[in-house]
């Protein structure tokens, strides 16, 4: 707030809310989405509307395609953050991988969710013990500092 002052906060933040808004209009416009609840500002979650749509398969293709989406469990979900960096060609991009990973899951019934959101789709089957340990691990080796070559 500070560095924009009052009117470029509220800028910033109407700018935002309109992003929030036109995600939401792109998961409506998908007939095997719906959004998880109503979203604020920051997140929008959504999750699968059809029996045959893993969510996680879901998130796994658009990490393939470059995309980063957040997951959850109980219930399966995957969200968009809402960000500066968005604009509408972002969200129409977004959309249309959307749209077409979706496609590829529906042709190829046998794919495997890959990448991180593998981590979500088996941590609801993994005994507790485990998956702390496993998860502990996961983290340390995302936040692990690389060594310089």
């Amino acid at each position: 707030v500070v560095s924009l002052g009052e009117k470029g906060y509220r800028k910033a933040a109407r700018r935002l809310h309109g992003v929030m808004l036109a995600y939401v209009e792109a998961i409506e416009a998908i007939p095997e989405l719906t959004l998880l609840t109503a979203p604020d500002c920051a997140t929008v979650a959504m999750k699968s509307n059809a029996a045959w749509l893993d969510i996680y398969l879901l998130a796994s293709c658009l990490e393939k395609r470059g995309w980063n989406m957040f997951t959850g469990q109980k219930p399966a979900c995957m969200s968009v953050c809402v960000g500066e960096q968005q604009t509408p060609e972002v969200i129409g991009a977004w959309r249309a991988d959307v749209v077409a990973s979706i496609d590829d899951i529906r042709r190829n019934p046998s794919m495997k969710v890959e990448g991180t959101a593998a981590v979500y789709g088996a941590a609801g089957s993994t005994p507790t013990e485990v998956l702390h340990e496993v998860m502990r691990s996961y983290a340390d080796m995302l936040t692990a500092a690389k060594k310089k070559q």
